[in-house]
């Protein structure tokens, strides 16, 4: 399996969404987005990536992403850390 060479410092911002709840959820649509054209770089390109909604802002929270590299039917689990309060990550793979 072609491994993905993805320790990323590069850290992102992504769009908050106030709850009713006044917690801040994290539009994970905006994270797939930005870890697809991450892999891409890489010279995957036929990337999909598929993270969990209703992902909360906490502060060193994580949460995983399934990367699929649809040209060769293979899938790579991702980490990605929540950095700060204004939504700032970081994302690997496993």
């Amino acid at each position: 399996m072609r491994r993905l060479a993805l320790v990323v410092a590069l850290v992102s911002s992504l769009a908050l969404l106030a709850g009713c709840d006044h917690e801040y959820q994290i539009n994970t649509r905006k994270v797939e987005h930005q870890i697809t054209s991450d892999v891409e770089d890489q010279g995957i390109t036929f990337a999909q990536v598929d993270c969990p909604d209703d992902i909360k802002l906490k502060v060193g929270g994580t949460f995983h992403c399934v990367v699929k590299d649809l040209g060769r039917d293979q899938q790579t689990l991702v980490t990605v850390t929540l950095e700060n309060e204004r939504g700032e990550y970081t994302w690997s793979a496993n």
